[in-house]
């Protein structure tokens, strides 16, 4: 059994639901455990230094352009002959304070999301690490400073703190124990294995709920390491040992409504149901792959991992790194020794060496909100794109996968279906705020 763990439940509607009928009394330990994980998976998705080092750098940009503003009007009054030296420097000061109390206001909010009483061993050296530079950082940001020439100095302590989180982040993984400690002690739970959900659903038609909790594969323990992906927001990938001794593999993902996911994934199933029910699609297995979602919370949840598979991304850059190899070679480049091949262009600078200057056509600064570019440009730059890639690309790696023409055609055939998954997907998010209130209304 799982010790208590004295936290307010996660969703205050699920503490109403569970009381209304009476769940909590029925099955005290699977609410308990399903609590514990709930927060304690919270706790994992974003990490105190992962909260910081993305405000830091969500906030550079906007710090070094009100810097330039202050500099500027510093430059301005400056240059007014009819103010004491006194007066100009209290007029700075109190524009500096003007302008950067949103700044402010951002840190010190983040800074009291992390000052709570650490509850994991992680969260101890964070706290040791990094809370009083983080402290002494924001008073001496909030401080104005002497003159205009030491503007360029107020943010260098946070770029500081952002470079040493940077280097700790840099870690391809971390200690179950140092992040979540109850889940790295937990033996055995009452806790259905995420995406297995079918199968209470099967039993439930036939029989109770209390003799189907006896036969469906439920949480036993978690992998100690979790594995951190290295993009943007840090997702994280775990292990979970389920009671019929078979490992199961989730993405923990934060900082996204998984809810909406969830939703389109029930209405995939449904419409595998209709793609079963055909004869003829049936004949060919025509079928749309979908992975289980389980929303934790409003920011987070776990996705079903999918392994064997490739990204189209991926396959794009294996396209550019052998174009390039095959231009190098044509002009005898792989022949010179000391030769150092250029860098491929990343996708994004492909994008924004076309985008720019077409806005600029159009006396269009690139300031300004990506929803105001127009249409006009956003599709010509698309197009010019998609002239620089090869029309086969995709096609060529269908056929290299395929051990001969019948698995290469029923490639393509699956290929075409999931091409009209994602025109399905389209037309649920249009209709998202009607089929919202559809699955709500009978709960309600």
């Amino acid at each position: 059994m799982l010790k208590s763990f004295g936290k307010a439940a996660v969703d205050p509607l699920l503490n109403s639901f569970l009381s209304s009928v009476g769940i909590s009394k029925l099955y005290p330990r699977l609410i308990q455990d399903v609590q514990l994980m709930i927060n304690e998976l919270e706790n994992v998705t974003v990490l105190w230094e992962e909260l910081w080092l993305s405000t830091l750098q969500d906030l550079h940009s906007d710090v070094m352009r009100r810097i330039n503003l202050l500099k500027e009007e510093a430059a301005r009054i400056a240059e007014n002959v009819t103010l004491s030296q006194g007066e100009k420097n209290k007029i700075n000061a109190a524009k500096y304070s003007a302008m950067m109390a949103p700044v402010v206001v951002a840190l010190e909010r983040r800074l009291a999301s992390t000052s709570r009483k650490p509850e994991t061993p992680h969260e101890i050296w964070f706290h040791e690490e990094c809370r009083e530079q983080l402290k002494s950082a924001i008073l001496t940001f909030k401080t104005p400073p002497a003159s205009s020439a030491a503007l360029g100095d107020v943010w260098r302590p946070f770029d500081n703190i952002a470079a040493s989180l940077s280097s700790y982040q840099r870690k391809s993984s971390i200690s179950l124990g140092e992040v979540a400690p109850q889940l790295a002690l937990l033996s055995s739970s009452d806790v259905p294995m995420p995406g297995l959900e079918r199968q209470i659903i099967a039993s439930e038609s036939d029989r109770g709920l209390t003799a189907t909790l006896q036969g469906i594969v439920t949480i036993a323990s978690f992998s100690e390491q979790v594995a951190i992906l290295s993009t943007k927001t840090k997702p994280k990938k775990i292990v979970i040992l389920g009671s019929d001794g078979h490992k199961y593999t989730y993405l923990l993902k934060g900082r996204e409504d998984l809810r909406l996911d969830a939703r389109i994934m029930q209405l995939l199933q449904a419409f595998n149901g209709f793609l079963r029910s055909s004869p003829e699609t049936r004949s060919h297995s025509l079928v749309i792959r979908y992975y289980s979602v389980t929303p934790i919370s409003g920011r987070a949840g776990l996705i079903q991992w999918v392994d064997n598979v490739i990204s189209i991304y991926s396959i794009f850059k294996s396209w550019q790194n052998r174009a390039q190899l095959a231009h190098l070679s044509s002009l005898g480049a792989g022949n010179t020794k000391n030769s150092v091949p250029p860098p491929v262009p990343r996708p994004s600078d492909m994008f924004y060496g076309k985008i720019i200057p077409a806005l600029k056509e159009k006396g269009i600064r690139r300031v300004i909100s990506r929803r105001d570019w127009p249409h006009e440009v956003k599709r010509k730059v698309l197009l010019d794109l998609m002239k620089e890639a090869p029309r086969q690309l995709l096609h060529q790696e269908l056929w290299c996968a395929s051990e001969g023409f019948k698995a290469f055609s029923l490639k393509l055939k699956r290929y075409f279906i999931r091409n009209l998954k994602r025109l399905f997907n389209f037309f649920v998010l249009v209709q998202i705020a009607f089929c919202a209130e559809v699955f709500l209304a009978p709960m309600l």
